[in-house]
C-alpha cells in the first residue's frame, strides 16, 4: 500500500519537475495550444488553420524570436485575448483550478486507504445468546 502511494506521489512529482524543451519550436507549439482560435469552436490555435489563428501562432513565433519569454508572451495574450486563454495560470485561482483536483484525488485515496486498513484491521462482530434471542423472538412474531 506504501510503495503504491510512494510510486503515486513520485511520478507527479516527475511530471510536474519535468523541464519542456526551450527549442522555439516546441515552445510556439507549446503556447499556441494555450490559445484558443478566436473563430473556430473547439480548436486551439495550434489545431487551427484560420487566419486568426495563423496570425497569432506567427506573432507568438516572432515574440519567441525577439527573445521574450514564454510568461512574456502569456501576458500579453492574457491582456488581449483574456477569454480564449485555455490553460489557467499558475498563481491565484489558476492555481485553485489545477490544485484542488489533484488535493481531492490524493484526500479521497488515503481516505479509501484508510477505510480498507480498518475493514481488515477491525474483527466482526459476532452475535450473542441475547442477540439470537432478539432474532428468535422477531421470527415468531
Amino acid at each position: 500500500m506504501v510503495p503504491a502511494l510512494l510510486l503515486i506521489v513520485v511520478g507527479v512529482l516527475v511530471a510536474t519537475l519535468r523541464s519542456d524543451s526551450d527549442d522555439p519550436a516546441a515552445r510556439e507549439l507549446r503556447l499556441s495550444k494555450r490559445i484558443a482560435c478566436p473563430v473556430c469552436d473547439g480548436e486551439t490555435v495550434a489545431e487551427s488553420n484560420a487566419v486568426p489563428a495563423r496570425e497569432i501562432r506567427a506573432d507568438i513565433a516572432r515574440r519567441i524570436g525577439n527573445g521574450e519569454s514564454d510568461a512574456a508572451i502569456m501576458d500579453y495574450y492574457r491582456s488581449t485575448r483574456e477569454r480564449y486563454i485555455l490553460v489557467p495560470g499558475d498563481s491565484g485561482i489558476g492555481l485553485v483550478a489545477w490544485g484542488l483536483p489533484v488535493i481531492g484525488l490524493f484526500g479521497a485515496g488515503a481516505a479509501l486507504m484508510f477505510a480498507i486498513h480498518r475493514w481488515r484491521s477491525d474483527p466482526r462482530l459476532q452475535a450473542n445468546d441475547d442477540d439470537a434471542a432478539v432474532v428468535a423472538s422477531a421470527r415468531k412474531a
